[in-house]
């Protein structure tokens, strides 16, 4: 026998319910929103890296140019314990004697700011530290342990370390190192 088909047997043709409907456009656009979301942040996080990248090479680009200068036979020696106020001070006053020698017109530095400016980089010398007490080695059978101290006025004229900062205008982050120079003999 056949069987029969009666209007009660066929499938409810209601459709999709208003808060069915609802929940379907609240799960996507969480989605949507989640996607859109993660491609700002690995953008951010992109431009974030490269701007850090180009500090690191201006950092090693100043500590050469700085070498460079020395290396040109220009040396600035430690100030004078009385004509010394503070670190800062001869920290600023280093950055103005370097900067001086660093865009000689004659130089081989003349110009290696341009790229970095152009950039928005800027440096800065933030201390001076130099040598004292002499060799970090035995000398007759006493050490002295010779180092880096922040003061200025040492009678030793051998041995600088500069702390350099490097900045980026449109971050609020710098970028900081140090480069030791040595007085050519």
């Amino acid at each position: 026998m056949i069987p029969i088909r009666t209007a009660t047997a066929r499938r409810d043709q209601r459709g999709v319910t208003l808060l069915e409907m609802l929940v379907v456009v609240a799960v996507l656009s969480i989605a949507v929103i989640t996607i859109a979301v993660g491609l700002q942040t690995s953008q951010t996080a992109t431009a974030d890296a490269s701007i850090r990248g180009q500090m690191h090479l201006a950092l090693q680009s100043y500590r050469s140019a700085l070498t460079t200068v020395i290396a040109d036979g220009y040396w600035r020696p430690a100030p004078a314990a009385a004509s010394c106020t503070s670190a800062a001070d001869d920290a600023a006053a280093a950055t103005t004697w370097f900067d001086d020698k660093l865009d000689t017109a004659d130089g081989a530095t003349h110009g290696w700011r341009d790229v970095w400016s152009a950039k928005g980089i800027s440096f800065e010398i933030t201390a001076v530290k130099y040598w004292e007490n002499g060799p970090a080695f035995p000398v007759a059978g006493v050490v002295k342990p010779g180092g880096f101290t922040a003061g200025c006025g040492s009678p030793e004229q051998y041995a600088q370390m500069l702390v350099l900062s490097v900045s980026q205008n449109t971050t609020t982050e710098s970028l900081t190192g140090s480069v030791v120079l040595r007085k050519p003999v």
